[in-house]
């Protein structure tokens, strides 16, 4: 996971990613949705939302590979590297996920995207100190949906969908309705 964590950093870099706040500053985190340092430093407004990712990756990929035979003492059985095929490579397969939104999210078609149809006009794309920040949210949703189970992840993600729709009038499931299939009258509302 470090060389995940590590390479897509690097890309993000290579692609002309800042690594902090044109500021000069790092924050630990930002609570205002609407200024300047949002996705510029650790954790911002935006990071429930890659802390979701986590939650809906672990139920999706988790559940998936927990189709595969579980492996038993007989000889007939299969291998044990499928037992932890079922474990580790969803928790794998969903930081890869994460990496490549991240660097997705910080090409020039997403973040014009974000200018053109959200209502976050002045979004340049992510620092990669917050690109961390947001690949270590999904880590932890991750970790926390496989603690909690099904309906108590169920019910935090719709408690911080909630959450950050008062907070921010924004949240990870208006963000995907607003970048493919944009509606005026929820970019209208989502302006400070």
């Amino acid at each position: 996971m470090v060389v995940v964590f590590i390479a897509t950093l690097l890309a993000l870099r290579a692609m002309g990613r800042v690594v902090q706040c044109a500021c000069g500053t790092i924050q630990p985190i930002v609570l205002d949705a609407w200024s300047s340092h949002t996705s510029q430093h650790l954790l911002d407004p935006y990071s429930p939302s890659h802390f979701s990712h986590g939650l809906i990756f672990y139920f999706v990929l988790g559940y998936a590979l927990r189709l595969l035979p579980r492996s038993r003492p007989d000889t007939l059985s299969p291998p044990r590297w499928r037992d932890s095929l079922r474990i580790t490579w969803p928790f794998v397969l969903a930081m890869l996920l994460e990496a490549a939104w991240e660097i997705f999210e910080n090409t020039p078609f997403v973040i014009d995207r974000y200018r053109s149809v959200t209502a976050s006009l002045d979004y340049s794309g992510d620092s990669v100190i917050n690109s961390f920040g947001d690949m270590l949210s999904c880590f932890l949703g991750y970790a926390v949906a496989r603690r909690l189970g099904l309906f108590k992840t169920t019910l935090l993600f719709l408690a911080l969908e909630l959450a950050t729709l008062a907070w921010i009038r924004d949240n990870l499931t208006l963000n995907v309705v607003m970048l493919i299939h944009p509606i005026d009258a929820v970019k209208q509302w989502q302006m400070p």
